[in-house]
């Protein structure tokens, strides 16, 4: 069992003391973030191939849309000027044309070949380390997370089949939400 990122640090603690009385399970805490997974395992830049990147509940600043694809402001600045107009990287992203044009923005070059170069970038090194932690042994494994979308089940399962060709991990969750990814994108869970 790999328990996922800080969240749940502790239930894997507890699993470890509850572990011998069940079989010996191997439980292992995976440092890894939401952010780490996300942006990796996304195959195309487009709101519904990253969803995370927009919760419809609260307005967004900019500069923390850029920080979710790892950009520098100082790098794109001058490709968001139009939508900014001076509120810089603080801009709050409040309306469905802000959004709008957000998108027309990243999805366009230059924006959409820096985005590339860093999900090709960390995807990498997100592989690297899942296979360093040996999800990629093809061993029977499962994730525990806190839950609520299943996004990072979803990353896992795009980043395993593409760069490890095995199949992804089943996942348990203390807690899923309505608008929670669909098993079919998400896998056993």
């Amino acid at each position: 069992l790999y328990f996922l990122s800080r969240d749940a640090y502790l239930l894997c603690r507890v699993a470890r003391i509850l572990a011998p009385h069940f079989g010996d399970i191997d439980c292992r805490h995976l440092r890894i973030s939401r952010r780490s997974i996300l942006l990796p395992a996304t195959e195309e830049i487009s709101p519904s191939k990253m969803p995370w990147l927009r919760r419809p509940s609260q307005p967004i600043r900019l500069g923390d849309l850029l920080v979710k694809l790892s950009l520098d402001w100082s790098d794109v600045a001058q490709h968001f000027s139009s939508l900014t107009k001076s509120g810089g990287d603080s801009w709050l992203l409040t309306t469905d044309s802000e959004w709008n044009e957000f998108w027309n923005i990243v999805q366009n070059p230059p924006v959409a070949d820096l985005v590339r170069e860093q999900i090709r970038d960390k995807r990498a090194n997100a592989l690297a380390y899942l296979r360093a932690e040996g999800l990629c042994d093809n061993v029977p494994a499962a994730v525990v997370d806190v839950g609520w979308y299943m996004e990072v089940q979803t990353s896992f399962r795009k980043l395993l089949d593409q760069g490890a060709g095995v199949e992804a991990p089943r996942g348990y969750f203390l807690g899923l939400g309505l608008g929670r990814m669909a098993p079919a994108d998400a896998g056993k869970v």
